[in-house]
């Protein structure tokens, strides 16, 4: 198992149970349906193959330490950022003692070339938050966690691209400009290849909250 595939199923384990739950939904894609799992990887392999051409803008500033916990999970994401090209995303359990779980150094990080996966991962997000299509405990906590996310847009000039290796959009940072939490803010987008849940379809959303400047 590569390093990152770690990193993707670590995640997606720390989250509620609840949260990983499958239901049927599936996203439109041009005049098609795509679905997280075949489509999905074929759909990545794709868009890495056009990453040559892309002419991405200017990398948003993301120099500094951002983390939150994940609702219900029991795990704090932490993205650390010593230069504009260089970032650890660490996964730590969410107690005094902080144990790091996993972690993974990006050395090449890059502006955004691909966001069209990232943005119906978004909307979709945005829909279950709105959405009363659970009473579970942890779901409901979550939603209004993620509620700020309805005020949030993003375009691919927004985010930088962490470990374009594995295909754009695989795992994405996106600052923003004027976050809704009213705190500094970097929205971390991290690939899900699982399929569509409560919250989250294809992307696990999370909202991380400086701490420090590097």
């Amino acid at each position: 198992m590569r390093p990152e595939a770690g990193l993707r199923k670590v995640m997606w384990n720390s989250l509620p149970s609840c949260l990983q739950n499958v239901d049927t939904a599936e996203f439109k894609h041009g005049e098609g349906l795509m679905s997280s799992g075949p489509r999905l990887i074929a759909h990545l392999w794709m868009m890495f193959c056009g990453l040559a051409s892309a002419q991405p803008a200017a990398v948003p500033s993301i120099v500094g330490t951002f983390e939150s916990d994940s609702p219900g999970s029991g795990s704090r994401l932490r993205l650390t950022c010593d230069t504009q090209k260089s970032c650890m995303v660490q996964l730590r359990a969410a107690s005094p003692q902080a144990t790091i779980l996993h972690q993974e150094r990006y050395a090449e990080v890059r502006p955004a070339s691909k966001f069209q996966i990232a943005a119906q991962s978004l909307e979709y997000t945005k829909q279950q938050i709105e959405s009363k299509n659970s009473q579970v405990p942890d779901v409901i906590a979550a939603k209004d966690f993620l509620r700020p996310l309805l005020k949030v847009n993003l375009t691919p000039s927004d985010c930088v691209d962490l470990n374009s290796k594995e295909g754009p959009e695989y795992l994405l940072a996106c600052p923003l400009s004027s976050s809704p939490w009213g705190r500094t803010t970097v929205l971390f987008l991290g690939t899900q290849l699982a399929p569509c849940g409560p919250l989250f379809c294809q992307h696990m959303i999370f909202p991380l909250f400086r701490t420090s400047v590097e």
